[in-house]
């Protein structure tokens, strides 16, 4: 590999943590795709060739996300010197590390919803529908806890 190239993936290559997370993003990305498409092939019976592009380019486009988490990390590790603004030393890695710390919960959220979909028990659950109500998913009101009730309100 060219030095020029090599010398970006120091975050990750010395760090093993960093190491983890980006293949746990490569494994559940590839994981998530293949459940996509068998669910959308066997249980809706809607498999659609765009969506599955759409859904490639995503993946594509966060690894890209970490590549350039990975840059960051050697211009902070090489160059900059964030001292007088940060009063304590960035680990080496640790931006690439947050960066898939997020992928990997945002893949496994999608590995969840698709899970749901063939699965009543699952989609039926409370916790399941409080999970979805943010993405505009139905909620009933009597469903939801009254955390004023139960932190000592009225």
């Amino acid at each position: 590999m060219p030095p020029f190239i090599d010398v970006f993936l120091i975050p990750i290559r010395d760090n093993l943590a960093a190491q983890v997370m980006v293949e746990a993003v490569i494994f559940l990305s590839g994981l998530d795709i293949l459940m996509g498409a068998g669910s959308a092939w066997f249980i809706s019976h809607d498999y659609q060739s765009a969506k599955l592009r759409t859904g490639l380019v995503k993946k594509v486009q966060n690894l890209g996300i970490i590549a350039a988490c990975s840059v960051l990390d050697t211009v902070l590790l090489v160059g900059i010197d964030l001292s007088s603004i940060i009063p304590m030393q960035i680990p080496e890695g640790s931006i690439v590390v947050a960066a898939a710390t997020a992928f990997v919960g945002m893949e496994v959220s999608s590995l969840v919803e698709i899970y749901a979909k063939g699965h009543p028990e699952v989609s039926d659950a409370t916790w399941y529908r409080m999970l979805n109500q943010g993405k505009g998913g139905d909620l009933d009101p009597d469903d939801t806890l009254d955390l004023g009730r139960h932190m000592g309100g009225e």
